[in-house]
């Protein structure tokens, strides 16, 4: 019965970390992409501070749509 509980509790783990885990990354990920957006010469003054509007109130979605589109020009 304990080992059956202690197995239990080791899956029941993953399944917290897991998620933690890719949340932890997507707001890195938009962390990173919120400097680099407020960074970029490339782009104009408007269109970076509708990026970065666009990352605090939307989120990962747009933070995505910004890596592919304008962070890419500055590599």
């Amino acid at each position: 019965m304990l080992i059956q509980h202690a197995a239990f509790l080791g899956f029941s783990g993953i399944l917290i970390i897991l998620p933690l885990a890719l949340i932890a990354a997507m707001f890195a990920f938009e962390i990173v992409m919120i400097i680099s957006a407020w960074q970029n010469p490339y782009i104009s003054s408007n269109t970076r501070l509708l990026w970065v509007i666009g990352m605090l109130f939307v989120h990962p979605l747009v933070a995505i749509a910004y890596y592919f589109t304008d962070y890419k020009k500055t590599q």
